[in-house]
């Protein structure tokens, strides 16, 4: 009778461990799952696209072909006031679209692109 009571706790054991590594293929050689992937799309709504991206008017910019004034500015943080801007051909200089217009008090970091000089071109 002894033995007539071991196989069912014996059974139960064995059904237990299956259902515990069920779940889990193996634990050697089981690929990492990836936390982010470099094929993910960005999601924007469309006023953002709408704001940001480049218009039917904007012509391409080559920095060695650019005549007039040039302004050279360094900024000291984020954000700078600068809404929209053409990058030049070949990663080379680039021409400033839209930019706030006005510094909405002395320090604002919205409006150091205006204070600086830089206009929309």
């Amino acid at each position: 009778m002894a033995v007539a009571q071991r196989r069912p706790v014996l059974a139960l054991f064995v059904a237990g461990t299956v259902l515990c590594l069920l779940p889990c293929p193996g634990f050697v050689g089981s690929p990492a799952g990836r936390l982010s992937s470099s094929r993910v799309v960005a999601r924007v709504g469309a006023d953002y696209q709408e704001r940001q991206s480049p218009r039917d008017a904007d012509l391409p910019f080559d920095a060695a072909a650019a005549t007039g004034d040039t302004v050279d500015v360094s900024f000291k943080k984020r954000p700078f006031g600068i809404l929209r801007y053409t990058p030049g051909s070949g990663g080379k200089g680039a021409m400033v679209q839209e930019v706030i217009g006005k510094s909405r008090y002395p320090g604002d970091p919205q409006g150091q692109g205006f204070a600086a000089g830089v206009k929309g071109g």
